[in-house]
């Protein structure tokens, strides 16, 4: 039973390691959206705020072709990762 048992600690640590490399690319890629959408947000509150803007939004209905470049700039940036 101990050889069973040692045995089965290989096995899930073999598991762990596989896992682990699968996830930490996913895990470093996740960590750097957060930071430039954390960074986006806080200069585009900033923007507002400077310009007096703060009861035009949130408007989201339509978006200027910035947003819709940025978008398409991200999007492929992701795919590319």
């Amino acid at each position: 039973m101990q050889n069973e048992l040692l045995g089965n600690k290989v096995l899930v640590q073999q598991i762990v390691a596989e896992i682990k490399k699968s996830l930490d690319p996913i895990r470093l890629r996740t960590g750097s959206t957060e930071r430039s959408v954390a960074m986006f947000r806080e200069l585009l509150n900033g923007f507002i705020v400077l310009h007096g803007m703060e009861e035009q939004f949130p408007v989201m209905d339509i978006q200027s072709d910035a947003i819709v470049r940025a978008e398409e700039k991200i999007a492929d940036q992701i795919k590319a990762q």
